[in-house]
């Protein structure tokens, strides 16, 4: 059996389980009440205005992200013209076959991985541009190193397709693109006005919104990535360890915060904790291989069980510079102070962004962290990251409908469309679903006549309904 098979063969155990659980035990799918707003613990502002309802992510169909690549082409999940063929000429990294990736229900990161087993082939040769949603549905640029076109050529599984194969002159790297188009579908508990939304949108349209970090960067929906991070980064894995293994969260199902609290009591045990995430395979497969370093030892073995999770412990880093530049923006914006245009990021070459987040670097014990990530193969340093303070969408289409607001927009790199839909609505995205939420299909492209859903509906159907049984995208 391949990994890509074993990992399947595992979530479709989990769902069968979680089916059982939630028709027996409904009240461990279901966010404790009382919950903290989301934004408090990431640096963000909580909005003094009382907004509109509105629930997300519904159906993967109700969130459709496609890449714009660094040309300004649009990767569009329901293209059926490939691009003209090139000649396939090895260049300076070999020969690299660059693809479409469209995914349903699957991280970025994970889908990379897939295509890596079904390839046979190290991860680190399959290379994007920009994380994209799990919960959802996208479509993006991705490269392969040294495999033949035709056997990128059609890949697929229940929750992704490559096609389109063809030559690339270098592999692509985070960051190589213009941005993203969105095609949301927002369910709304109260209908909505159309002489209420219109300034609205005319209004983020002339002005932008202000460009803090999303939850999504934050290991949504246990918001915790950025304390593993800070303990990274201030040399202490074994705090990082912990936290990813056993830390409780108030966004965590009852499900997920009892396994953990059996973690924390077998500490130490990594055997017992092992069997403690039996019940959830897939959706604790990192804490799975997390132990499973752990259980290997090692003088160092904390810091080799951070190492052991490769791009996510990295995700973890990048999640605290993003705390950072949330904190600056609210600090800014709370005294009234114009904001520059862009702001550096922490995770550079560049020895002035240190200086720019000193007084947090020294709140949080973390000024020396670039002498102890240096441990890390997994993070290297970007040249000079920034990010623009300041983010006006294009803003495409927009239909209001009984059961909420369809909308159709373009955002630059690096900012998240939650974001912007915070500036509209109080956004809703967990279990129990309300029971004002209205559950009417719609294909959201064809309704704003920029495309169809019906291919997407047809060859992902099943990875749809187990997006939905699920009911909430895991880490990444």
């Amino acid at each position: 059996m391949t990994n890509m098979e074993a990992l399947h063969e595992l979530w479709e155990k989990e769902k069968v389980g979680l089916r059982e659980i939630r028709e027996t035990q409904p009240e461990r799918l279901v966010v404790p009440p009382g919950a903290p707003h989301m934004f408090s613990m990431i640096g963000i502002p909580v909005p003094a205005k009382q907004l509109p309802e509105g629930y997300l992510k519904h159906s993967p169909l109700d969130f459709i992200v496609e890449e714009i690549d660094e040309k300004g082409k649009v990767v569009r999940t329901d293209d059926s013209e490939a691009p003209a063929p090139q000649p396939f000429t090895p260049g300076p990294d070999g020969l690299v076959v660059g693809a479409d990736l469209i995914k349903v229900g699957i991280g970025t990161n994970d889908a990379c991985q897939h295509i890596a087993n079904m390839l046979n082939i190290p991860v680190e040769r399959v290379a994007y541009a920009g994380m994209k949603d799990e919960l959802a549905v996208t479509a993006q640029r991705i490269t392969v190193q040294g495999v033949e076109p035709e056997r990128v050529e059609g890949l697929s599984d229940p929750n992704l397709l490559v096609r389109f194969a063809r030559a690339k002159t270098k592999p692509k790297r985070i960051g190589n693109l213009e941005g993203n188009r969105f095609t949301i579908f927002i369910r709304t508990k109260e209908p909505l006005n159309r002489k209420d939304i219109a300034p609205q949108i005319d209004r983020l349209k002339k002005e932008g919104f202000v460009n803090y970090y999303g939850v999504q960067r934050f290991g949504a929906p246990r918001l915790l990535s950025h304390l593993c991070g800070a303990h990274v980064m201030r040399g202490d894995p074994e705090s990082a360890v912990r936290t990813f293994l056993t830390d409780p969260s108030p966004f965590e199902y009852p499900l997920w915060a009892d396994i953990r609290a059996n973690m924390r009591a077998h500490w130490g045990d990594w055997n017992a904790m092992l069997s403690d995430t039996q019940q959830l395979p897939y959706s604790l497969r990192y804490e799975r291989g997390m132990l499973e370093a752990l259980a290997r030892g090692g003088e160092d073995r904390f810091a080799q069980a951070v190492a052991s999770l490769g791009s996510v412990a990295k995700l973890w880093c990048m999640s605290y510079a993003s705390l950072l530049a949330n904190l600056y923006l609210t600090d800014t914006t709370a005294a009234r102070k114009p904001l520059p245009r862009e702001i550096p990021l922490l995770l550079g070459q560049d020895r002035s962004a240190d200086a720019f987040y000193a007084p947090w670097l020294k709140q949080h014990g973390t000024e020396r962290w670039r002498e102890n990530v240096a441990r890390y193969s997994f993070l290297s340093l970007g040249k000079n990251p920034t990010l623009q303070t300041r983010v006006r969408p294009t803003i495409h289409a927009w239909e209001i409908v009984p059961e909420g607001l369809v909308i159709s927009f373009d955002l630059i790199k690096g900012a998240y469309a939650t974001t912007f839909l915070e500036s509209l609505f109080t956004i809703v995205a967990a279990s129990p679903v309300p029971t004002w939420l209205k559950t009417t299909k719609y294909d959201t492209k064809e309704l704003l006549k920029t495309g169809s859903l019906a291919e997407v509906r047809s060859r992902f159907a099943n990875a749809i309904r187990g997006a939905m049984v699920m009911g909430v995208a895991a880490d990444e």
